[in-house]
């Protein structure tokens, strides 16, 4: 056998040692490469005219890189609050309106709802673009979409058009912004600000938690 044949033959043989030891190859961006890559949950508060201060939880998943330095989330978020004195008075002169826009118009009392409370749990999808990459860690901006599921509740106001006023579907908008750091593989530590822009309840909140990463990403069939 020539030289030459004999390197090519070398080579091929050589060919599957070479190849196993290779990295495995980046599972690329794009729908199509999408994949549950890491679960965490973050805790905080949030802050709105309408309600007092609340505590918030949200389950999330990360689905991969959607684009280079694009990671997409999910999330399934929840909070319950109470109205805020004012809004419940409000609320309750709304109610007395109804009266006094009866033909001919009719005395109506004033009203005491006693404690409304307004929850919500959303479904989100969110893009966070990682502005800025250090070793163990970056920052990242980004936005998303969101389903409301807001429910009224109260002692006075259950089975009442008042609770019906309250509850409803809503979509919402939410922009964010925050850093995240590989603290112990594989948990990354996360903090972040988020502006959630929906109809009647717009309100920010801050979110700090931790997220944990596959020891194999879970790929959709």
């Amino acid at each position: 056998m020539g030289r030459p044949w004999r390197a090519l033959a070398a080579a091929l043989l050589a060919a599957p040692a070479l190849l196993a030891a290779q990295p495995p190859t980046p599972r690329g961006f794009g729908i199509d490469k999408l994949a549950l890559e890491a679960v965490g949950l973050g805790v905080g508060g949030l802050s709105f005219a309408r309600v007092r201060g609340a505590p918030v939880i949200e389950a999330r998943a990360s689905l991969g890189l959607l684009a280079p330095r694009v990671e997409l989330q999910g999330a399934l978020g929840f909070w319950s609050s109470r109205f805020r004195e004012p809004e419940t008075t409000r609320l309750s002169q709304r109610i007395q309106l109804l009266c006094l826009r009866q033909q001919p118009p009719e005395r109506c009392p004033a009203l005491n709802l006693g404690t409304v409370r307004l929850s919500d749990l959303s479904l989100a999808l969110e893009a966070r673009y990682r502005v800025a990459q250090v070793a163990g860690g970056h920052a990242y901006a980004g936005a998303g979409v969101a389903l409301h599921f807001f429910n009224g509740q109260g002692d006075v106001i259950d089975d009442t058009f008042v609770e019906d006023f309250l509850d409803g579907v809503a979509p919402g908008l939410t922009l964010l912004a925050g850093t995240a750091a590989d603290i112990v593989k594989p948990l990354r530590l996360f903090g972040e600000l988020r502006a959630v822009l929906v109809p009647d309840v717009p309100h920010v909140a801050g979110l700090v938690g931790v997220l944990w990463r596959l020891p194999t990403p879970l790929v959709p069939p």
